[in-house]
């Protein structure tokens, strides 16, 4: 299948979101007959440039089209919008076949501030993140055992991988997003990470600088290495992110933790007895379409408001 095609046979169902200040917009449909979801980013604009007819720029506004990577069921693309145009000016990612988790997540919607005491995770996060099927995490998997295609290494070794993230075009240097993912499956979220960590964690924050600094000449100081919670994905990974990626959402008030200060934190845990990322009330924000935000809310107004009277 050429990677046109890819585009070509997308049929499109209605647009579930759209962003006007990242140009980014989520598109549903299927493809090859599965249910499929488009995320479609617009690279550089010109400043007269209107908003374009998704429609119309499916049709026939991609006239090239530069496969980058699959894996699993995540396809990473480049487009062109013209003939004339000498770099790619779109960024495309297709998930097929696409599951409601992905439509949940890539739909609008508000979201609300959550409060996690500890027995709130006990009660709440912890059981939902035990029932998420391993199948879910089979693309991660698939990474960490190298059998994933076309998938871009910068560092692999006995306790993490450090890849290119999928939304990266892996060229344009102020977006540059990379990921480091550990090995060790009983690592799922910052909750999980305790003193003896600490060597884990300064390893990838030290193998990370290296990499960018040795690949692309950036200096440490121009990095920032975050941990988000609530995460994308339950099994433990570290964003490393250019400075200038100032419009990416992932490292806003709420869900981003830096490494330096979780590994601040984690120092000071007591040497036995439960940590602090064990013991800690995290408060972020959690749209209202995720069946993690349903579970809260439904103890919250049960179970959690006896314990908090």
């Amino acid at each position: 299948m050429s990677d046109v095609s890819i585009l070509r046979d997308f049929k499109l169902d209605k647009i579930i979101s759209e962003d006007p200040v990242t140009r980014r917009v989520h598109l549903l449909g299927t493809h090859a007959g599965q249910p499929a979801i488009l995320l479609i980013e617009k690279q550089h604009f010109d400043v007269t440039d209107d908003s374009v007819s998704v429609r119309r720029l499916l049709a026939e506004g991609i006239g090239k089209v530069q496969g980058l990577g699959q894996n699993d069921v995540y396809t990473t693309l480049l487009g062109w919008t013209g003939e004339s145009v000498a770099e790619a000016d779109l960024k495309i990612w297709m998930i097929c076949p696409c599951t409601e988790k992905h439509i949940r997540k890539y739909s609008k919607g508000s979201a609300l501030m959550v409060r996690e005491t500890p027995a709130a995770y006990r009660a709440v996060t912890l059981p939902y993140i035990n029932s998420i099927p391993e199948s879910d995490t089979r693309w991660v998997q698939d990474l960490l055992s190298g059998s994933a295609q076309n998938e871009t290494y910068y560092h692999v070794g006995d306790d993490f991988v450090i890849v290119a993230d999928f939304k990266w075009d892996q060229k344009t240097m102020s977006t540059l997003y990379l990921q480091a993912i550990v090995k060790d499956a009983s690592l799922r979220t910052l909750r999980d990470l305790r003193k003896q960590h600490v060597p884990l964690l300064k390893a990838i924050h030290k193998e990370g600088e290296r990499v960018v600094k040795e690949r692309w000449g950036v200096e440490p100081d121009a990095l920032k290495f975050a941990i988000h919670y609530q995460p994308t994905y339950y099994h433990l990974h570290i964003h490393i992110i250019s400075i200038e990626y100032s419009s990416f959402p992932g490292l806003n008030v709420g869900q981003a933790h830096l490494l330096d200060d979780v590994i601040s934190l984690l120092e000071l845990d007591p040497d036995e007895g439960p940590g602090i990322m064990e013991r800690r009330t995290l408060s972020y924000q959690l749209s209202v379409r995720k069946e993690l935000y349903e579970r809260m809310k439904k103890w919250q107004e049960g179970e959690g408001a006896k314990a908090d009277a």
